[in-house]
This record gives C-alpha cells, structure tokens and sequence, in this order.
C-alpha cells in the first residue's frame, strides 16, 4: 500500500503523503437480493453493513443502490429514506470510473447504533418505501442474503487545492473475520480507489477542472504502472 501510495503523489501536483494519515476499518457485508417476484420485485441493490473494527459512529449501516448508463436517470432514483431516518442518511450520485468502462450510481445510507434485523421486504420498504412498486410486490415476501463479504479497508481522506474534498481507499477481501482484524492471511481480492467530490464537500454541481485533470493523469499511470495490463489506458 505504501508503494503504491507514494507512486501517486509522485504523479499528481496536488495530492501530497505530508498529513494523509490512514484511517483503519473492518467490516462484515452482507448482499440482499430482492430481484424477482419470490422476492420484493426489485432491481435494487441493498447491502448492510456491520462495522466489528476501528469505525468511529454507528456501526450498522443499510445502503441502498441502483445504477444507470445515463446520469440524469440515476440522480433520480427513488431511493430517499423515509422522513424517520432522514437526518441519519447520506445520499450520494457519482459517476464512477474504471479502466475499460464507467456508470453512474445512485446510493441512499441509513446508520443505526445497533445491527436492524431485516428479514422481509416490508423491513426494507419501511426504511426506503418510495423504492419499491406498491402494487407489483408482495411485501410480507422474505429477503436473502445472497452473499458475505469481510473487508478491511484503509482510507485517507483530505482536501486537494484547499475547494476539492477526496477520499483514497485500499479495500481488502478476507476470508475471515480474523483475517481482516489482524491482516493475517493473503487477501482473496483487492480494490484501489479514488473519489473526488465536487465543490462545496459535493454539494455543488461545479469542480476543479485543474484537480479532476490532475488526480486523473495520476490514476491512469497508477493503472499502466500496477495493473495487470486488462484494458490499460496508455498514458
């Protein structure tokens, strides 16, 4: 991590190592499925997440996502909690990049201080009820969980030319809990990222060019330096 961390501030004229210190966090994730008439009838995805490790705030997390090609359709996704849990919500649209790719996705994050069981799709419409048809789902219909992940994650986090907020994050797969808390086994998946907010700490709809430009340059060669050579951008 330290490597590659190093690689990019070399690349980039804004981002600097001096004051980034690495903030630490495991967690258990867990995917719902909701798709399909047995279920709630939804494209939705919702995921919790339950912090067990060097998170600071409410442990419990639901979070609600959908995704779209066009960045008009995914700004209006009616994911917005109910009135309850608005003032503990974080609503976020981002258009986000990948190497041979990009989308936009639109997510909806409630917090609670303890773990909320969810075992139907009315225990989800109760928290997002305007995400789901009233009249096509049956909502007494059960959820699963389609799958468990444990992740680690270090994540700085500062601004870039005093306007532009980012967050930098390496987040590593474990098979175990044991294996996120002590990072004593060899992670089975590894994901490296970069996030930019717009002004305002994202409440604008305006951005640094010079910073986007930047922090961009510094990524694609961060790609072509350590990637394995799928899809890499020649920069």
């Amino acid at each position: 991590m330290a490597e590659w961390m190093t690689f990019f501030a070399e690349k980039s004229k804004y981002f600097t190592l001096q004051g980034a210190y690495p903030k630490k966090s495991s967690k258990i994730e867990y995917k719902i499925d909701m798709s399909g008439p047995e279920r709630c009838n939804s494209d939705f995805v919702v995921h919790t997440e339950e912090y067990i490790d060097g998170y600071v705030g409410d442990l419990f997390a639901v979070n609600l996502k959908g995704e779209s090609m066009n960045k008009e359709e995914a700004f209006y996704l009616p994911l917005w909690p109910t009135s309850k849990y608005q003032a503990r919500s974080t609503q976020r649209c981002e258009r986000d990049e990948y190497q041979c790719t990009n989308l936009f996705t639109r997510s909806s994050k409630v917090t609670f201080s303890q773990p909320k069981e969810l075992t139907t799709c009315k225990d989800i419409a109760e928290i997002y009820p305007r995400a789901f048809d009233v009249n096509g789902t049956d909502f007494q219909n059960p959820i699963a969980v389609e799958s468990q992940q444990i992740w680690f994650t270090q994540a700085y986090s500062g601004y870039l030319s005093v306007d532009t907020k980012y967050k930098i994050s390496f987040d590593l797969k474990y098979p175990t809990v044991n294996g996120a808390l002590f990072e004593d086994s060899i992670p089975t998946k590894g994901v490296w990222s970069v996030r930019l907010y717009s002004l305002e700490d994202g409440e604008q709809n305006l951005w640094n060019n010079d910073v986007v430009k930047d922090i961009t340059t510094a990524w694609l060669k961060l790609i072509n330096e350590f990637g394995d050579g799928y899809c890499t951008i020649l920069y």
